[in-house]
């Protein structure tokens, strides 16, 4: 089991499968994920828009399609009809994708760029 989340198995597979249920230990893992990169960052003070090396635009994409996931499963928890973790681990998860750009950025020698309004 890795640190970011622990593996998700079904009972069965193929049609009539049920999906795979999440639980708090899979926010947890993504959690504990998000903390260890961050330890590597400089604090963020300020927003930072979506730059940098192809590899971290692709990550600020998925953030950017996790947080509408995020939106619509809170729209279907208020009719009671989805997971009670899936809202928290979609949030959670846009979370770490955000911190993995960061630290793609850093690593390929590309500094955050603070966003500074227009005067």
């Amino acid at each position: 089991m890795n640190t970011i989340t622990r593996p998700i198995r079904s009972d069965r597979s193929g049609p009539g499968a049920q999906p795979p249920r999440l639980i708090a230990a899979d926010v947890t893992g993504l959690e504990t994920a998000i903390d260890r990169l961050e330890a590597d960052l400089p604090d963020l003070r300020n927003f930072i828009p979506p730059r940098g090396v192809l590899a971290a635009a692709h990550l600020h994409l998925a953030r950017t399609l996790c947080r509408r996931a995020e939106r619509r499963v809170t729209t279907l928890r208020r009719q009671d009809q989805a997971a009670p973790h899936l809202a928290a681990y979609l949030n959670r998860l846009s979370d770490l994708l955000f911190v993995l750009a960061r630290h793609v950025n850093r690593t390929a020698g590309t500094d955050d760029i603070v966003w500074a309004p227009r005067s």
